[in-house]
């Protein structure tokens, strides 16, 4: 027999049971302290008898893209690499944004991978997956 299963946007009575699951699951890393408006999607899945069983949550995160023209000297594409890096950054904390992130090919990531460590970027211990929306 299967449970019916409903969805609706969570609400603050809600935490202490996220906060309970959080705990038991042991994913590795610490309950946000609070859930602002960079968490734009908040869902729940309530069984029958109104219990919350799940929730989920949509983050907007930045993601940087990089273009330089291939031509250029290494220390004017190590230059632009780092004034686009500050101006970028200052830009996407003044809309709000917590954090950046780039997604880039091994083969690219072998070197600059070296120059975005200087920059202060960290490789993500997670495995990325994404959904394309259509």
């Amino acid at each position: 027999m299967s449970a019916k299963l409903t969805t609706r946007d969570w609400r603050a009575e809600d935490m202490p049971k996220l906060a309970e699951f959080h705990s038991k699951m042991g994913v590795g890393y610490p309950l946000p302290e609070s859930f602002g408006p960079l968490f734009c999607v908040r869902k729940a899945v309530v069984d029958e008898k109104g219990e919350v069983v799940a929730l989920a949550t949509v983050k907007l995160v930045g993601e940087a893209f990089f273009w330089a023209n291939p031509e250029i000297s290494t220390l004017t594409r190590a230059k632009s690499v780092s004034l686009l890096n500050m101006e970028c950054a200052k830009a996407a904390r003044t809309l709000g944004l917590e954090q950046v992130s780039c997604w880039i090919p091994d083969r690219i990531a072998r070197c600059f991978g070296k120059v975005l460590e200087k920059l202060g970027w960290r490789k993500s211990p997670w495995c990325n997956w994404s959904i394309l929306l259509e």
